[in-house]
């Protein structure tokens, strides 16, 4: 009896598991067909305009290829966040830790999101000192910066700044801190 109810139990947790997997696929694929529908249509705007000879204004032309290079940025965070999410299930736990410069791992991911800064006339000021070091796996460093400065970018209002910073806090602690003018989460959402 004891068994079967073991047995029973693994069998719901591989569903409740199959079910996970297939919620996350279908939020996936939903998130990634927006971009994908905008790169198709704008291309084919484009296409449509070549094969018939018509001339392209300037502005036209910018627009579009504008919403090609937006979509298509968004579509590669999403396939990152996909390769990011399945290191970390992977890896199960901190390994491959090693003691990374904050501001070495932040050049990277600001080097990612430079045309999505110079689009909406972002300015961005960071203040890390390159000594400051941290004990912790690259990739996760370089995932975690990568969602806070999107999102500090997607929600800012243009021509505005994004501020980065990063200072010693007691012997062992760092603290990371991304400002923007973004409108935060509503009242009572996110405990500090």
């Amino acid at each position: 009896q004891r068994n079967a109810a073991l047995l029973q139990e693994a069998q719901r947790e591989a569903q409740r598991s199959s079910d996970s997997k297939s919620a996350l696929m279908r939020s996936v694929s939903h998130e990634m067909l927006t971009p994908l529908h905008a790169i198709s249509g704008f291309a084919e705007f484009l296409n449509a305009d070549a094969k018939s000879g018509r001339n392209v204004d300037q502005a036209t032309l910018e627009t579009y290829s504008c919403q090609i290079i937006r979509s298509s940025n968004a579509l590669l965070l999403i396939i990152e966040n996909i390769f990011d999410f399945a290191n970390w299930k992977d890896d199960g736990g901190l390994t491959d830790t090693s003691h990374v410069s904050i501001a070495d791992g932040l050049s990277p991911v600001v080097m990612r999101f430079t045309a999505e800064l110079s689009s909406k006339k972002l300015k961005l000021d960071t203040c890390i000192d390159p000594k400051l070091r941290v004990q912790t796996n690259p990739v996760w460093l370089a995932s975690i910066f990568k969602q806070l400065l999107d999102n500090a970018i997607k929600f800012s209002p243009a021509g505005g700044t994004v501020g980065i910073q990063a200072q010693a806090v007691g012997e062992d602690q760092v603290e990371i801190v991304f400002r923007d003018k973004g409108p935060g989460f509503p009242e009572g959402t996110a405990e500090v």
